[in-house]
């Protein structure tokens, strides 16, 4: 797991950590990287060396988006997985092509979606504000 150092990085290891626990298991390994880091040497670095299969990123975008940078050049074999925080359109545009495979988890319906309420509020909110786009982190 790679997580930066804010509070929002330590309740999603809170919560990771405790849900292995439940399962009897625990990280194979841990890295933290500084909030607002543009560089993830060290992490990955760290994370390479524990031969994982996967990593679950509990990070801010500017982060995360190093790290992602980081690991696809080192080891391109290994599954990234991320919260929903992560799918914000600079996110995805800061990867371009290396953002290809990394798995981001979405807990609300999708935002283009008319059969879900919140859905077709937020897009009548939008069409008032055309500096607004549409999407998951609107």
């Amino acid at each position: 797991m790679i997580r930066d150092d804010s509070s929002f990085g330590q309740d999603g290891f809170s919560g990771f950590e405790e849900a292995m626990k439940k399962h009897g298991i625990g990280p194979h390994a841990v890295a933290i990287i500084p909030r607002g880091a543009t560089q993830a040497d060290d992490a990955v670095t760290k994370l390479s060396a524990a031969q994982p299969q996967a990593v679950l990123i509990v990070a801010q975008p500017n982060n995360a988006a190093a790290f992602v940078k980081k690991m696809r050049a080192t080891r391109p074999d290994v599954l990234l997985y991320a919260l929903s925080n992560l799918s914000s359109d600079s996110f995805i545009k800061d990867l371009g092509a290396m953002g290809y495979g990394v798995v981001v988890s979405q807990v609300t319906p999708a935002p283009t979606r008319y059969d879900a309420p919140v859905s077709r509020e937020l897009q009548q909110i939008i069409k008032t504000n055309s500096q607004v786009p549409l999407s998951y982190s609107t």
